[in-house]
């Protein structure tokens, strides 16, 4: 997964917690039997875009996330756990962030406009 971090830490932050109880709904999900697919290991996610720092990634560990959806853990254990996984993206996943930006576009999910 490919997004645009927030600017200001907390922001950034909640965003990430989004994405990673996303994943989790998406693996619970998966145990129950709704997709027929192959259930993944985990969530990679890279920044793109970033205008100040080096772009970050993290990931989400698959047993992590049905820990989280099966209320073994709390949420700030599960924000804890995988954001201890992140670290700048190397070049190489710098270049395949932006190339999947460019391939499948710029959609922002968060924050929206009031207006």
């Amino acid at each position: 997964m490919v997004y645009n971090e927030s600017e200001d830490a907390q922001t950034a932050t909640k965003e990430r917690s989004g994405i990673a109880v996303g994943y989790a709904s998406v693996i619970r999900k998966y145990d129950k039997g709704d997709f027929e697919s192959d259930v993944p290991t985990r969530l990679r996610v890279i920044e793109v875009d970033s205008e100040d720092d080096p772009p970050e990634t993290f990931f989400v560990n698959t047993s992590l996330a049905r820990k989280y959806a099966g209320l073994e853990i709390d949420g700030a254990e599960y924000v804890e756990q995988f954001g201890r996984t992140s670290r700048d993206a190397t070049p190489e996943e710098r270049e395949l962030a932006q190339e999947m930006d460019r391939t499948n576009g710029n959609t922002t999910l968060y924050p929206s406009d009031p207006g």
